[in-house]
């Protein structure tokens, strides 16, 4: 997936229980102009912002695979969820060659001393082979 699909898949899930922009921007925090960046895909932003965003609209994000099916509700729970990467005897080296980073930052993802990006994380997010579900809570 990528950043424009995915902003495209919160963009319609928001409609689809027809919450308005004002009311996700009363209720996170955030600024329209920080909502109308995730929501139009045109820069980055950060996952941060986006889990305020799907609690805003009573969602959360589960990522799945064949076997799996693990929900996310914050940045640090998914600096938890890379370390999965020592389950199928993936280095820091070989996950961050194949999504084009360096071992420092995975390092920094899975102490949660760092802020994730959108790009990163859907890069992340499909070297792991897993999909991306954003579902009513």
């Amino acid at each position: 997936m990528d950043r424009i699909s995915f902003s495209n898949t919160l963009k319609c899930q928001r409609e689809s229980l027809n919450i308005s922009k004002y009311k996700v921007s009363k209720d996170t925090g955030l600024t329209s102009l920080q909502i109308n960046r995730i929501e139009d895909a045109v820069n980055s932003y950060s996952m941060g912002n986006i889990f305020k965003y799907l609690k805003a609209i009573g969602c959360n994000l589960q990522l799945v695979n064949n076997c799996n099916t693990d929900v996310l509700d914050c940045v640090e729970k998914f600096g938890s969820w890379v370390t999965k990467r020592r389950d199928s005897d993936m280095s820091m080296y070989s996950l961050a060659k194949q999504i084009g980073s360096n071992v420092v930052t995975i390092t920094k993802i899975e102490t949660a001393r760092s802020t994730v990006g959108v790009d990163l994380f859907l890069k992340i997010v499909d070297a792991f082979g897993y999909k991306i579900k954003i579902e009513s809570v």
